[in-house]
């Protein structure tokens, strides 16, 4: 029987080896991005430049709890945090379980549905040397963010 004393033990050697490598990678991953920025001559994702930029200015403000001015701050934000971490669990089921339904009540289930966003754009047809208008369209506009949320929203009401 394992006893409360090596499970509390146990789980704090856990975090500690989590926050080892969140430390690591506050390092590793700004330089590796940089090193093959350097190399390859192409620009990494974006997605890789903007984690590796926010890692490392968190792993900067960290530096500021040694100073006890800035560590009662660090104090206040933490008790906040508790506090307000089961509100932001409730808050966040309730976002995603809105975002479904409102995806369960938009979406297109109809062929040729007149709110699908490929009908709502513009499509441009060829005409031939007669004067008769081809009725297979030769261009169309994909449709941007604006007609895909916006106007399919709109046009259920």
């Amino acid at each position: 029987m394992v006893s409360y004393k090596s499970l509390i033990f146990y789980l704090f050697f856990l975090i500690n080896i989590i926050i080892f490598f969140i430390d690591i990678g506050a390092y590793s991953l700004p330089i590796i991005t940089s090193m093959y920025w350097l190399i390859t001559e192409t620009k990494p994702y974006l997605w890789v430049i903007s984690l590796s930029n926010f890692i490392l200015n968190f792993k900067f403000l960290l530096f500021f709890r040694v100073f006890p001015s800035f560590g009662k701050y660090f104090i206040i934000i933490i008790g906040v945090a508790k506090e307000v971490f089961p509100f932001l669990v409730v808050l966040l089921f309730i976002v995603f379980g809105s975002a479904h339904a409102f995806f369960i009540l938009l979406r297109s289930t109809e062929n040729n549905d007149e709110n699908d966003p490929w009908n709502l754009t513009d499509t441009y047809n060829s005409i031939n040397s007669d004067g008769i208008k081809n009725p297979d369209p030769t261009l169309i506009q994909t449709p941007d963010s604006i007609q895909t949320c916006l106007i399919g929203f709109l046009l259920h009401f």
